[in-house]
């Protein structure tokens, strides 16, 4: 590694003259993790309470380290040394605003992952970005409480970080920061492959799930951990076919169901579908980019398919199409006799009749009305089972 030291503000600048760094997480050192031949890096003495972690790459130039010329990675230090990094980043990038990172606590309550600070004299100037113009948007967003899936994501970081010596990677740290830019909206399909395969990956657990790890430890506080549960992230690694690592012998609950029927009933100009989802009667957002989506022969205005529906702030949406389920036929109200009609296919094909339960549900529409369906066929011809107006 070619960061040996950062003993006082000359070598931390020579360091910030080398290479691009950036923060990564603060992990708590509990007592069973205490020894004073552990941890002795940049900071040249044992580190007590608190470590810090920053990774680094070289930047430009003529002056590489020549034996090791295009090292990346990351180091430690203690939080005194972390704090001085902190400062002279913003010293010398003042438009990054770097911030102290969290302090990771596996024993602090599930969901507690503090917001990021924000400064009132961020946004002065009161554009405020995506937040609307209103410089306390980006502060009540932050206050957003983890979903259920983002609190057992931050409780298997924070069990790494803490069960483990070795720093967590770079890549779980860009997950960390995503997890607290977006709070209220579930953590990706691919980032909890990530987190699945780090703790595969993880040296020292030479090759024992993230459970058995917890299990094994005896120090106290271990007990407490125990009660964590990770059924929202063993559901999804699951339904994605991958091998857990994480707590694979999970007796995972049934309900609430993970694949949910939909309904596709209205579009926007934008593109984007709206899903009422079942059961219950809740609105759902459908992205043209959601995962699935383009395998499917399109949706069209009452096709009924089967998603996973995740949380978000702006209200809940698909995140994985798996199939349609019935295609709508799409048509006119051809002929109308008070308590039942036919619809005429716009593709052709026979009439369907709309027998009176489902014609009451579409207000009984008059002649030209154009409507979706759903129909089975039956020895008198098809017959709709549901139906909706068309806009």
């Amino acid at each position: 590694m070619p960061i040996r030291n950062c003993w006082g503000d000359h070598a931390k600048r020579e360091i910030l003259d080398r290479y691009w760094l950036e923060p990564g997480p603060r992990c708590i050192i509990l007592h069973h993790q205490e020894d004073e031949n552990i941890r002795v890096e940049c900071c040249k003495r044992p580190l007590k309470h608190e470590f810090w972690q920053f990774f680094y790459r070289p930047k430009p130039g003529d002056h590489f380290d020549l034996e090791f010329p295009n090292e990346t990675g990351s180091f430690f230090v203690g939080h005194g040394c972390g704090r001085t990094f902190i400062d002279l980043l913003n010293d010398r990038y003042p438009e990054a605003g770097f911030h102290e990172p969290p302090l990771f606590n596996p024993l602090r309550h599930l969901g507690q992952l503090p917001p990021p600070p924000v400064d009132d004299e961020d946004d002065q100037d009161g554009d405020g970005g995506e937040d609307g113009g209103h410089p306390e948007g980006r502060r009540r967003r932050a206050r957003l409480p983890l979903t259920p899936l983002n609190s057992e994501v931050v409780a298997v970081l924070q069990l790494l970080a803490t069960i483990c010596r070795t720093p967590i990677s770079a890549d779980l740290n860009t997950m960390l920061t995503w997890l607290r830019e977006h709070p209220a909206q579930d953590t990706h399909d691919r980032y909890l492959s990530r987190l699945n395969n780090a703790v595969r990956d993880h040296r020292e657990l030479q090759g024992r799930t993230l459970r058995q790890a917890m299990e094994e430890e005896e120090h106290e506080g271990a007990e407490a951990w125990r009660e964590f549960t990770f059924h929202n992230i063993e559901r999804i690694l699951r339904d994605n076919g991958v091998d857990s690592h994480i707590d694979p012998d999970a007796d995972i609950p049934l309900d609430p169901p993970l694949r949910r029927e939909a309904i596709a009933v209205r579009t926007t100009r934008q593109g984007f579908v709206i899903l009422r989802v079942q059961p219950g009667d809740e609105r759902a957002i459908l992205f043209p980019d959601c995962q699935g989506f383009a395998e499917i022969d399109g949706v069209g205005l009452g096709d009924r398919i089967r998603v996973r529906i995740a949380a978000h702030p702006d209200g809940p949406r698909a995140v994985r199409v798996y199939e349609k389920i019935v295609a709508a036929v799409r048509g006119t109200i051809g002929n109308a006799y008070g308590t039942y009609a036919f619809l005429v296919p716009e593709e052709g094909g026979a009439d369907i009749l709309i027998p009176w339960e489902v014609y009451d549900d579409i207000g009984r529409a008059p002649t030209g009305t154009r409507v979706a369906a759903h129909a089975i066929n039956t020895d008198r011809g098809p017959r709709a089972t549901w139906a909706m107006r068309l806009p």
